[in-house]
């Protein structure tokens, strides 16, 4: 008989969004559906949303509810390293989506204002012109 491999698994933060988020789901919405303190509930499941070195994954208790909650499994939550590495950095190519996203609306804030402002200065300075013409034909 051999001997059986051990799979180490990892919370994995990008499941937990991508659940949350397919269920319309605020980070406070889903601390108060599992149950979580309503002051630090929210803050929470942000830091079980958050990357880093596995240490912000929730108690097993929570993390019981949270399967509940989306209909899944506890093992559901949780991922192999590779697929964690995979998930991570999925999930920081849509952090860098959503602000390219911001910026460019930015951008086009800023250009929108530019145009309106030129289009006022260019306005102006037609009825300066317009005015000082008629004065020059009223002249002659």
């Amino acid at each position: 008989m051999g001997r059986k491999k051990t799979i180490r698994m990892y919370w994995d933060p990008y499941k937990l969004r991508c659940l949350r988020r397919d269920a319309g789901l605020s980070k406070v919405e889903l601390a108060q559906l599992i149950g979580l303190p309503l002051k630090s509930g929210g803050s929470s499941v942000a830091r079980w949303e958050k990357y880093d070195d596995g240490s912000s994954s929730p108690r097993l208790k929570s993390a019981e509810r949270l399967a509940d909650v989306f209909g899944v499994r506890v093992e559901d939550l949780y991922s192999t390293k590779g697929q964690w590495e995979l998930n991570r950095v999925e999930l920081a190519k849509e952090k860098l989506l959503e602000e390219v996203k911001r910026r460019s609306v930015e951008k086009r804030k800023k250009l929108k204002t530019e145009l309106r402002d030129r289009r006022k200065k260019v306005r102006s300075q037609l009825k300066r012109w317009a005015v000082a013409s008629a004065k020059k034909e009223g002249s002659q």
